[in-house]
């Protein structure tokens, strides 16, 4: 994607994600007002119930009840968990007249740059985001952080970000060719936001960085044209190219580590406000696998699979392991089957799928099923020697439906903090007996500032930065050109790149350097800037911090470019403490953390409400086959019951499921469905709550199944008890 391109893009995500972080900065604000205002105490009821990691303010679970006690009765604990919701609710009708202006402005000229010559001309025909606002969930503020490095301390708090939009959008190119229509935007993740630094002057805080834990699902749901045949016969797909477009410009530019700023003191150097993400690295390795089945044949042999592994951690690129051929239960070589990915939340999610590998021309590969787990999942309960966790991989079937497969596969998962006390993994020999080929040795990080003084013209400016580690182009920062707000000849870029090292990269007689190139107008060279291996290893915390001449013409570039070696110590990590482990702790072999997370154990025991159906001439009799989907909080496991058929009072024995506890705010969700051998399975509703109501209500509680906002009668018991 060009730049003008990914600025655009990156103007119409401000719309969605500028409307949280106003709603923080307000939320954080009103909290500094009323400690201020009360000695200390938050006087906001709502605010009241905003759950802390290290449970010192735990209203919701400090208030003293009966053991009786029905939480869904009480207000002020149902509306805890959607203040920023309801905040959202009021704002919308000015959110939507504002972002529909600002999509308008943005995404034009992102498609005249980005779309092919005969979509060039597309603009918005009539645009509205719709009635529906986003909803904010998942509430959970952590306590206090110190950046282990610089003694800097910040603010974190995470929360879902659930968006689906009744919009009616229309587009059409100049000569009415091509004429489409976006019924519904979905976006869906988990957000992260770090405020910091922390000051005693008003506001108390230089900037806010935010980002997605992991890549979020956005989709369009088109109409006309863009849903009938997308100019296939041309070889043109619009909708997937709209699609693909959003999808990769969220990842590149707002999924961790790479986090966006929205910057409250405009005269802080980013080189100062801004700390990494990066935790360590996230060893993953394969073990085995097991369940898989032969494929049937007519006339000839049953097919045994060919199993491979592809597995991907948030927003990095899947890795795929050997193929395992002939086997029903494949058994990798754990000590060389690896992948190291770059791990900045526990809330990371590990994708795994298994596939079935096909040599002929025209077949391709089988998928086999996937499974989804949290890293913090596989530190908290993994098992045995190796520290293994085995996941059971599904198939969806259809939309919302589940298909457990049988089939099973074990990994295993090792922390390797990075360091800048000790370099000596940046010199590890490429023939080392556990190298392999993408083995990370190191982490370069280059935070780009500003430049001042461009040669050119003010009216000409439009100048970005590219960064390179030798011959690799590593990153490209946003084009700042002339426009209120902007001072193109001074432009600010505050952008952040990180580059994993490996083995192969390093193990070379002259290690190559950072490369930093000014140019304006996309091809104009105005100068660069060449940083050496060795100046870097040689700094203080090695770490180069300048402000340079950059060209010939007096223009200058403030960055800062810095290194960090892997450390030799594995650290045994649980899911509470991995977040504690910085991106350069020195630490010793002797290091190792207990466990002392919370563990909530979730069981699905009864349901009633359904009813006994008369069908067809002969008026049979169809009594209800019913499961449930339950979803813990963001966690991406899903968790489906067995099928309980022909009951209409449904009952289940064991069905349980263990899950990190961080906050009573974390939502239990749990869809209802209706088991058809023939037809799609019936969608009955959802039923949700939090945590914190089930244990203020004694444990368990009766939750009702809603559909389309409407009560159906139908409900599901659920027990919690923390282990």
């Amino acid at each position: 994607m060009s730049e003008s391109g990914s600025k655009g893009a990156t103007a119409f995500l401000s719309t969605i994600s500028g409307l949280v972080v106003g709603g923080a900065i307000g939320y954080f604000m009103a909290s500094r007002s009323n400690k201020k205002e009360g000695g200390g105490g938050i006087k906001s009821r709502s605010i009241d119930f905003i759950e802390y990691s290290d449970g010192n303010e735990m209203p919701l679970m400090a208030s003293p009840r009966s053991i009786g006690y029905n939480a869904s009765t009480d207000a002020s604990v149902t509306t805890h968990i959607n203040f920023l919701s309801d905040i959202m609710n009021r704002l919308w009708p000015k959110i939507n007249i504002a972002g529909s202006k600002l999509m308008r402005e943005t995404m034009e000229p992102m498609f005249a740059n980005s779309l092919p010559s005969m979509l060039k001309s597309l603009k918005f025909s009539k645009l509205d985001l719709g009635h529906v606002p986003i909803v904010i969930d998942n509430i959970l503020v952590h306590e206090l952080q110190i950046h282990p490095d610089t003694g800097m301390e910040y603010i974190q708090w995470d929360w879902d970000v659930s968006w689906n939009s009744s919009s009616n959008i229309e587009l059409s190119t100049s000569n009415n060719m091509v004429k489409l229509g976006v019924k519904s935007i979905q976006l869906n993740g988990r957000m992260s936001f770090w405020m910091q630094t922390l000051s005693e002057e008003i506001p108390c805080f230089d900037a806010i960085h935010y980002a997605f834990v992991n890549p979020p699902h956005i989709d369009l749901d088109f109409t006309g044209l863009a849903n009938v045949g997308d100019f296939s016969s041309i070889g043109v797909d619009i909708k997937g190219m709209i699609r693909t477009m959003m999808k990769d410009v969220i990842s590149s530019i707002m999924v961790l580590p790479v986090k966006m700023t929205y910057v409250i003191n405009p005269v802080t150097d980013f080189r100062d406000m801004y700390t990494s993400s990066i935790l360590g690295l996230a060893r993953i390795r394969a073990h085995s696998g097991r369940g898989f089945q032969p494929q049937k044949r007519t006339l000839r042999s049953h097919d045994v699979p060919d199993v491979y592994l592809k597995i991907k951690l948030g927003r990095e690129q899947p890795w795929k392991t050997k193929t395992i051929h002939n086997e029903l239960n494949p058994k990798w070589d754990h000590t060389t089957e690896y992948h190291d990915f770059l791990l900045c939340s526990k809330e990371q999610v590990i994708v795994i799928e298994a596939h079935d590998e096909d040599k002929g021309a025209m077949d391709g590969d089988d998928f086999l099923g996937k499974a989804t787990v949290t890293v913090g999942q596989v530190l908290l309960l993994a098992s045995g020697a190796h520290k293994t966790l085995e996941v059971e991989l599904v198939k969806e079937e259809r939309k919302g439906s589940i298909q457990l497969t049988g089939c099973f596969v074990t990994i295993s998962l090792s922390i390797l903090p990075f360091t800048t006390k000790d370099l000596s993994s940046l010199n590890d020999n490429a023939n080392e007996k556990d190298k392999t080929a993408n083995r990370v040795a190191g982490l370069l990080t280059v935070l780009i500032q500003q430049a001042f003084d461009l040669p050119v013209e003010k009216k000409d400016a439009a100048s970005f930065v590219k960064v390179w580690y030798g011959a690799k182009q590593i990153g490209v920062t946003s084009v700042v050109t002339d426009q209120p707000g902007y001072d193109a000849l001074n432009p600010l870029y505050q952008v952040p790149f990180h580059f994993s090292l490996t083995v192969a990269e390093l193990d070379k007689t002259e290690k190559a350097s950072v490369k930093l190139q000014l140019l304006n107008q996309a091809t104009e060279l105005l100068g660069e800037i060449s940083i050496p291996h060795d100046k870097i290893v040689k700094a203080a915390n090695a770490t180069v911090r300048e402000t340079a001449k950059i060209g010939t013409k007096g223009a200058s570039l403030a960055f800062s470019v810095s290194l960090a070696g892997v450390s030799k110590n594995v650290l045994e990590v649980t899911a509470a403490t991995a977040s504690s482990c910085g991106p350069t702790a020195d630490v010793t072999a002797s290091t190792s953390y207990s466990p002392t997370t919370e563990i909530i154990q979730v069981s699905i025991t009864k349901a009633y409400g359904f009813k006994i159906r008369i069908m067809g001439p002969f008026k049979r009799k169809d009594i209800p086959d019913v499961y449930c989907i339950l979803r813990f909080a963001s966690n991406p496991e899903v968790w489906r019951t067995s099928t309980v058929k022909d009951s209409v009072v449904p009952v289940w024995k064991n069905e349980t499921r263990q899950f990190p506890l961080q906050s009573a705010n974390q939502v239990i969700s749990i869809d209802v469905f209706e088991a058809n051998s023939k037809t799609k399975d019936e969608f009955y509703g959802n039923a949700r709550t939090s945590v914190g109501k089930i244990l203020l209500n004694g444990g368990s509680m009766d939750l009702e199944v809603i559909q389309s906002n409407k009560n159906t009668g139908i409900y599901i018991t659920v027990h919690c008890q923390k282990l």
